[in-house]
Order: C-alpha cells, then structure tokens, then sequence
C-alpha cells in the first residue's frame, strides 16, 4: 500500500498486519496536525476488501476485483458521510476537489504497480 497510496497518506496497522476480517487500522495525514481515521476490515474473500471507518467522518473504502477475459477489473468504492456541519464546511471548501484528484492519481499509481509486475 505504501507504493501507492498518497505520500501524505499513513497506513499504520493496530496490532499485526492482516486484512483478515476484524483487523484495524490507522490512516493519518502526515501535516502538522495528524488528523486520522482507524478503521476496521468488514469484509475480506479473495479479490476482495472492504475498511469501515468512524470518526470526523464515517463510511467505508471498498475494493473489489473481477477477472475480464485476460484482464482484471478493480472497482474501488469509497463511501463517506459528514455528519459535523462544521467538518463537512470545510471539507467542501478545501478537501473535496483535492481528494478526488488525489484518488485518480492513487489509481494510476496502482495500475503503474500492477502493470510493471505482470
């Protein structure tokens, strides 16, 4: 994960590395302030992951691949509710165009990984 997530982006697991259903994890931006999220796989089979998340927002980041022909579709759904109107301001404000700009770039990280390792 550490290839392709947002450099500004920290995966910490919360005890040993698993993506067994039940493992937790801590992502936090590395700025001043560390905001962060701990999260929990929900769900998990092969091809498969899905991590629930509360806190400043709350919602669940899903990936899910499926083989086409010769070739694999990956559908990532990231699913998020602001419930704080104060949170949501500001995520509007600031956050939103970077974070979906920021999930396209991930993305292409990602096929750039996968493609150089076929």
């Amino acid at each position: 994960m550490a290839q392709w997530l947002n450099p500004l982006l920290l995966c910490e697991s919360i005890g040993s590395w698993s993506t067994d259903v039940g493992s937790r994890f801590r992502f936090a931006l590395r700025i001043p302030f560390q905001p962060s999220l701990e999260c929990q796989v929900v769900a998990r089979s092969p091809g498969l992951v899905e991590w629930a998340f509360s806190g400043f927002f709350n919602g669940a980041d899903r990936w899910e691949c499926f083989a086409q022909n010769d070739q694999t579709l990956l559908v990532n759904r990231f699913t998020f509710e602001i419930t704080n109107p104060f949170v949501r301001f500001g995520y509007t404000l600031v956050a939103e165009n970077l974070t979906q700009r920021d999930m396209q770039a991930q993305l292409a990280r990602l096929k750039f990984l996968a493609e150089k390792l076929r």
